[in-house]
């Protein structure tokens, strides 16, 4: 629907846990499908999910200075890893919320005080 209907592309991150499934037909959750060295493995033509909702690719990896692997759906079929991945790594519009706020949120106050940050 993104794509087709509102002419939409993405970049999602998704979890481990997720099935994938290779255009081969290969099954496996994402964390599976990246390399034990931890470079990206791409999967152009991939479904996503138990409901196999076809991508343009995704990407698995984990490099060696990443805390979890990022596993990316991507609408785009020609992208490249690396593109894919410093996209994803300098992606715009995180929260921050100030320090002076932060016990407040505990309980469901101060959401308006959050702001969109930069990445550097």
């Amino acid at each position: 629907m993104l794509t087709e209907e509102l002419n939409f592309n993405y970049v999602i991150r998704f979890r481990g846990s997720i099935s994938v499934t290779a255009a081969n037909g290969e099954i496996r959750t994402a964390a599976a499908w990246v390399r034990p060295n931890g470079r990206a493995r791409t999967l152009r033509g991939a479904k996503v999910t138990a409901e196999q909702y076809e991508v343009g690719t995704v990407v698995c990896v984990q490099e060696k200075d990443m805390k979890q692997a990022w596993c990316l759906a991507v609408s785009s079929p020609h992208a490249t890893a690396k593109e894919l991945i410093r996209y994803y790594g300098n992606r715009q519009g995180r929260m921050r919320v100030p320090r002076h706020q932060g016990p407040a949120l505990r309980h469901g106050n101060g959401f308006g005080a959050c702001e969109l940050a930069r990445a550097p």
